[in-house]
């Protein structure tokens, strides 16, 4: 059977302006179904594929399975795992028992007040937003309760709630910025390597993407691909081969 990549076009012009449909670079999903490609990314990151059990680790996450653990923007130093140097001891009188070291919790007020800032300048120039204020609502309760005292299995816990709570806002306003006046008919934007970006079966979904400057790999059941669809050469066979090891790691 001929390979699905066969069945796509080469784009001879060099100024031929890509589509959402189109790829810079292309792979597929382990049982070979759906071929991947992206407009706007030059790689392919291997996708959770599957029936993937979830459950709660030690840390008081979901492991990499837990999208609420994937905002737009992410700053990893902020939310480096707990461990017993962030905590200490509460009181002599109650042992097991700690609070959030007031160096970690001065940390986490600050990104906090510039979240706060960044509503307050957004809802100069745009409508209150309910959702946003709710979601910041309870960022802010989730921070308040590291100082209260607790084991530090539920201090942890506790942690991950509030990195779930601001990986929240930060995505939502994220998303609210760039696709509030989004055009379809105008030109895509520089893609952002910023942003997390996602996967998609929806050809919808992809061109706003695209548009928008986010990062998106568009997903095609393998047997359905038009000729339309056009492939850069010069990167499939190299990508082609990279992404067949990723999939056997």
């Amino acid at each position: 059977m001929t390979p699905w990549y066969e069945h796509v076009t080469i784009p001879q012009d060099s100024n031929y302006q890509i589509l959402f449909r189109d790829g810079l670079v292309a792979s597929s999903t382990p049982d070979g179904k759906y071929a991947i490609t992206s407009p706007n990314m030059s790689y392919v990151p291997v996708p959770c594929w599957g029936q993937v059990s979830v459950s709660m680790k030690a840390d008081g996450r979901f492991g990499m399975e837990d999208l609420l653990l994937w905002p737009q923007i992410y700053d990893a130093n902020v939310w480096e795992t707990l461990t017993q140097d962030d905590m200490q001891i509460a009181s002599s009188n109650i042992p097991g028992m700690f609070i959030m070291t007031p160096a970690r919790l001065a940390t986490l007020r600050k990104h906090l007040a510039d979240l706060h800032h960044d509503l307050e300048e957004r809802d100069k120039t745009n409508p209150p937003n309910s959702h946003l204020r709710w979601l910041y609502m309870h960022t802010a309760a989730s921070l308040e309760c590291l100082s209260i005292v607790s084991s530090s299995c539920n201090l942890k816990r506790q942690f991950a709630n509030l990195e779930q709570y601001y990986c929240m806002v930060v995505a939502c306003m994220t998303h609210k910025r760039l696709f509030s006046n989004l055009d379809l008919t105008a030109p895509p934007q520089i893609v952002c390597p910023d942003l997390m970006g996602c996967f998609t079966t929806s050809p919808l979904v992809a061109a706003h993407m695209y548009t928008a400057g986010v990062p998106v790999w568009y997903m095609q059941l393998a047997d359905s691909l038009v000729t339309e669809t056009k492939l850069d050469a010069t990167k499939r066979d190299t990508m082609w081969k990279m992404t067949k090891r990723w999939w056997q790691a």
